[in-house]
């Protein structure tokens, strides 16, 4: 067994990285099975959502007690913040806390050290980029070059949010997604994300599609696993339409789409020319990938009356602030 090979197993090994961002992100990139991967922190870590519990209760320290803990430092906290409190407009200062918060739980954490360390580990570079005060994204990418990339990539969609936001100033509001990632509205930045990553032209016009009529592509494709399930039961059609879902953050056009299948093939093949034991683990993460779109129905019922029970009473959160 070769290093790399060796340094693979152990990484698949680790309890701190969930199986998806280990074979598709870290395996996946580092055998050439992908150009790059993206992963949501804290979303994306085995421990998520205690880490977001976290980032709750030290936003609320700082918010409600102004003090970052105990000890004899919370009276020089007290004048911290009261000082930010009177220099700053109130939405800054409250995500300048959800931030301070953020680093606190986020960057000592196990979950986001091993992310760092086996990027290293693997001779991967990453890049990191705040979304919001509560969520980062980590661009996981094989050389430097396709770095470069992803920070004109990430600069560029600056600029389209300020004019997302610009415009929606002008046409006087918007709705909460436009508030929250407006650029998630822009063809322009939905087409350069899905060169990036890999995915298909015809996947990324339909994404844009659903964007631009409001749709929930997630909730789209699960309907048309459905009709394909009816159509099929467990046949050849369902196990094929596996390998179109690639990728855990990705969803085709259409179940039987061939450019998405080839995608998911050409992985499983680069990925057998390092290790044949890697095939059937990332088969096994396509499955699951297709499986979570299958019951994203249930899943979003399941989240709506969580977010419903944490507005009617709860620790605030980011949203409701």
């Amino acid at each position: 067994m070769s290093a790399s090979n060796s340094r693979i197993m152990r990484l698949l090994n680790d309890g701190n990285l969930q199986e998806q961002v280990k074979m598709e992100d870290y395996v996946a990139v580092a055998t050439g099975a992908r150009r790059a991967a993206v992963l949501w922190i804290p979303a994306d870590f085995p421990e998520g959502d205690r880490i977001r519990e976290s980032i709750d209760e030290g936003y609320s320290r700082r918010y409600y007690e102004s003090r970052r803990g105990g000890g004899p430092f919370s009276f020089f906290d007290r004048i911290r913040y009261a000082g930010m409190r009177a220099l700053m407009n109130p939405l800054r200062y409250k995500a300048s806390l959800l931030r301070e918060a953020f680093e606190e739980a986020v960057w000592e954490h196990s979950n986001y050290r091993a992310a760092r360390r086996w990027a290293a580990e693997l001779g991967l570079h990453i890049y990191e980029s705040q979304v919001r005060p509560s969520l980062d994204e980590m661009y996981v990418v094989r050389d430097e070059q396709t770095v470069g990339r992803v920070a004109a990539f990430i600069s560029r969609r600056e600029d389209i949010r300020r004019e997302m936001m610009q415009q929606v100033r002008r046409q006087g509001g918007a709705g909460p997604q436009m508030a929250f990632m407006p650029e998630e509205k822009s063809p322009e930045y939905l087409r350069l994300a899905g060169d990036l990553l890999g995915y298909p032209e015809c996947c990324v016009e339909g994404y844009i599609e659903d964007a631009g009529a409001d749709v929930d592509s997630a909730l789209r494709s699960s309907n048309q696993l459905s009709e394909l399930l009816q159509e099929d039961g467990d046949g050849p059609a369902v196990e094929v339409a596996s390998t179109a879902f690639f990728a855990s953050s990705f969803y085709p056009c259409e179940p039987e789409c061939e450019s998405a299948q080839q995608t998911g093939e050409s992985m499983l093949e680069a990925l057998g020319e390092t290790d044949e034991r890697l095939v059937s683990r990332m088969s096994r993460v396509f499955q699951a990938n297709m499986d979570y779109v299958k019951k994203y129905p249930e899943i979003l019922q399941r989240r709506r009356k969580q977010m419903m029970s944490q507005y009617m009473g709860g620790v605030p959160s980011e949203e409701q602030e």
